[in-house]
């Protein structure tokens, strides 16, 4: 009896010893478990891999970085003068030689472009009307997009309605509406494909969209109508100038720019050239030319209306940020090289590098004049030329704010330019 008391309480002793030391090896096994966890979640925190906040707070700033390609060609020309001349049409430039019939009249103080406008004044709700028969005709099929500056003087609340019509053969006509304009020069981009068509000769006209000739017949155009209504009770003042045409707009391909208005194509004589057109834009850069470094710079301008000219070097289109260097402006005889950017805690900024004057110069309208840049490290300097051989240089300046970027070209103020003979070379 007393053995077998001793005996069963030590198989209860060896069985209490073996289920304490599974106890104690499920717990060191957890505890292992729990470390190795523990260990793993710090070296995935501490690499950003993951996080104890809720989404959306305190998350890590990423780093953004702007990258650029380099243009490595050696040269690059761009040529206009041998482009057709069918590429663009001058159908009107609203000079007094010109026989308009009708309500219209000469201005000779609100220009954009050459002499005179003409001027239409509609008074309490009446239809003021210009005609002008065309001096060569044309088919508007060929046509991608017309081109107009507009001079609204009186407030557009003042406007009810103002309308470019041709007219072709057998009295069919084709309007496009003038809307969206703002007081002072306009100038707008009428696309071909949205002129609506009439051909009812009575006072009350059936407009529908123009859609492309099926019968392979041509829409000749004869004449330009210019027809201006104000509200009741007011009185609206609109100016016309220049009445341009395009075949395409091709031109654009080469081109990048904040506002494809600031571009056009301009008959120069017998020979086509790129038009800069001042209040429409600023600058404009070579799509192909990207990451510039060190390089020159060089092409023909001829202003044909007053302002300043020149280059836009190691810019940013899409910014405006960059280097000028231009000739003209408030001052016929006036060149600068400036800077445009965010240079200090006060944000956007024009900082002028270098300003002078041409002594004994002055640029005059209608005449071709070069500019050539030379840019090299920190230097730019712009020099000039009436011949396209000799230059003279004009100023130069060190900065290292823009090391690299577009090449192109800007005006300042709102001048119109004509642009040719544009190369590169590195």
């Amino acid at each position: 009896m007393t053995f077998a008391k001793i005996t069963l309480q030590s198989f209860l002793v060896r069985q209490n010893l073996v289920f304490v030391k599974k106890i104690i090896l499920e717990n060191a096994l957890a505890f292992l478990l729990l470390l190795a966890a523990l260990g793993a979640t710090v070296y995935f925190y501490k690499n950003g891999q993951i996080s104890f906040l809720s989404p959306g707070k305190n998350k890590p700033k990423i780093e953004e970085v702007t990258s650029e390609l380099l243009f490595t060609e050696k040269e690059y020309h761009l040529l206009y003068k041998d482009w057709a001349l069918e590429e663009v049409i001058e159908i009107a430039r609203f000079e007094d030689q010109e026989k308009w019939q009708g309500d219209g009249d000469f201005d000779f103080s609100n220009v954009y472009e050459g002499k005179s406008s003409l001027a239409l004044v509609s008074q309490n709700h009446q239809i003021s009307r210009a005609v002008f028969p065309l001096e060569k005709d044309f088919d508007i099929d060929k046509i991608a997009q017309f081109r107009l500056f507009v001079f609204l003087k009186t407030p557009l609340k003042n406007l009810e309605e103002a309308n470019l019509i041709f007219e072709g053969e057998k009295g069919v006509l084709y309007q496009y509406p003038l809307r969206e304009l703002t007081e002072g020069w306009n100038c707008l981009v009428l696309p071909r494909s949205l002129f609506s068509e009439s051909s009812n000769l009575g006072q009350e006209k059936a407009w529908s969209a123009l859609t492309p000739d099926q019968k392979g017949e041509k829409r000749i155009i004869h004449s330009l109508i210019l027809q201006i209504t104000s509200r009741p009770k007011t009185m609206s003042v609109l100016g016309f100038d220049l009445l341009t045409a395009e075949e395409s707009d091709r031109y654009l391909d080469d081109w990048n720019t904040n506002d494809n208005r600031f571009l056009s194509l301009a008959r120069d004589g017998s020979v086509v050239n790129l038009r800069l057109i001042g209040f429409a834009g600023q600058a404009a850069n070579l799509k192909k030319i990207t990451g510039a470094r060190d390089y020159t710079f060089q092409a023909r301008f001829i202003p044909t209306k007053s302002g300043g000219f020149g280059f836009f070097l190691r810019g940013d289109y899409q910014s405006g940020y960059g280097y000028y260097l231009t000739v003209g402006g408030e001052s016929k005889d006036a060149f600068s090289i400036t800077k445009r950017g965010i240079f200090s805690t006060r944000g956007e900024e024009d900082l002028a590098l270098v300003k002078g004057k041409i002594k004994n110069f002055k640029v005059e309208i209608d005449m071709p004049y070069w500019l050539k840049a030379t840019l090299k490290g920190s230097r730019l300097a712009l020099a000039f030329s009436i011949d396209g051989k000799n230059f003279v240089e004009l100023g130069n300046a060190n900065d290292n704010s823009f090391s690299s970027g577009g090449v192109g070209l800007a005006v300042k103020g709102d001048p119109l330019v004509l642009v040719d003979d544009i190369s590169f070379a590195q």
